[in-house]
């Protein structure tokens, strides 16, 4: 007879909290046939170093969000990094220090061969919700957030 089985329960359902280990272990044809379990995660790696110092103040921490631009189509013409940026500057008000801006380009294919051109612009986080404003784009432009994914650990 198991714990869960419904005899189990109504023979034992007058056991208290300090009787019930004795009295699975009775019912339980081998108590010794029970595996450990452990958590199968691996590790986060370590090799990160973030500074705590207070003291320090000749170095400042810019703290950045990114969007995900795509869409821009490369056969029409030719968008680059610095043309996003000058464009967020101008139609956002944002001053080109604020902001950050990589092509996304697949690993092993070249840039001419691509359907379209998607960047990686990254913006101190005060400026982050104006870039949201879908009135502010060009006509097509998709604008989201960006999506950091995993490296797979092996």
């Amino acid at each position: 007879m198991l714990p869960g089985s419904s005899s189990f329960a109504q023979s034992n359902a007058t056991l208290t909290i300090n009787q019930l280990p004795t009295a699975i272990e009775q019912t339980s044809p081998d108590v010794t046939a029970w595996n450990l379990v452990r958590n199968k995660k691996l590790s986060k790696s370590k090799d990160v170093v973030v500074g705590r110092n207070v003291l320090s103040t000749e170095l400042e921490v810019a703290v950045k969000k990114w969007l995900h631009i795509s869409s821009f189509k490369p056969h029409i013409s030719s968008v680059t990094a610095d043309d996003v940026i000058s464009y967020v500057a101008k139609h956002f008000g944002i001053e080109n220090k604020y902001i950050s801006c990589f092509i996304l380009v697949k690993k092993g294919i070249s840039v001419t061969d691509l359907d379209s051109v998607n960047f990686k612009l990254g913006v101190s986080s005060s400026f982050y919700n104006t870039l949201l404003d879908a009135n502010l784009w060009p006509l097509g432009i998709n604008v989201r957030p960006f999506r950091f994914f995993q490296k797979d650990v092996q």
